[in-house]
């Protein structure tokens, strides 16, 4: 792809009109096949987060997900944590751990990246290590992407920072695999 072809693909998302032409109401009732997602978190050295949320996380009733959890080289003991309390959910194979000790620093963009490339499916939901899904969030997903198939961001409400248009995901936004590569 090239720059212009990725520029536009950014103002895509960008122009606020858009959003609100793609925004619609769906009945929280609205019954839809299961497609598989993958959450992805990416971590660094927030253990105490991780402690809270992952577990309540994996607990979400959706039953056609894998949680992909990327260890972005942290030394605060996330990997023996993973290992004494959650096996089973990655004997499961609902969660799938990951570490890398590519780099000293945490890099949002790179870290991100890397675990969007480890998801297997097309449908990914990035929920930081800080976030809480609540029960049926992914549910709620999968129903607002089932309204469309391509350049969709899914967000929460009032993305947008007031009177800009800078985006503000607050750590939980889904996104197609395709979109992703596409943006580079």
């Amino acid at each position: 792809m090239m720059f212009y072809e990725r520029q536009q693909f950014v103002e895509y998302f960008r122009q606020a009109i858009k959003f609100q032409n793609l925004r619609c109401t769906i009945s929280s009732d609205l019954e839809v096949p299961e497609r598989p997602i993958s959450v992805v978190t990416t971590c660094m050295n927030r253990l105490p987060d991780l402690q809270q949320t992952l577990p309540e996380n994996l607990e979400d009733n959706y039953q056609n997900v894998e949680f992909v959890l990327l260890d972005y080289n942290s030394c605060d003991g996330m990997g023996n944590w993973v290992r004494s309390n959650l096996m089973r959910h990655i004997e499961s194979g609902r969660l799938v751990y990951y570490r890398t000790e590519c780099s000293p620093y945490f890099q949002p963009n790179h870290s991100r990246n890397v675990s969007f490339r480890l998801a297997t499916n097309d449908l990914i939901v990035n929920v930081d290590s800080d976030n809480f899904m609540n029960r049926g969030f992914l549910k709620r997903i999968n129903q607002c992407a089932s309204v469309a198939n391509e350049k969709l961001l899914i967000v929460s409400d009032h993305f947008l920072l007031p009177n800009s248009d800078r985006f503000l995901l607050k750590g939980r936004f889904g996104v197609y695999k395709k979109d992703i590569y596409d943006l580079g």
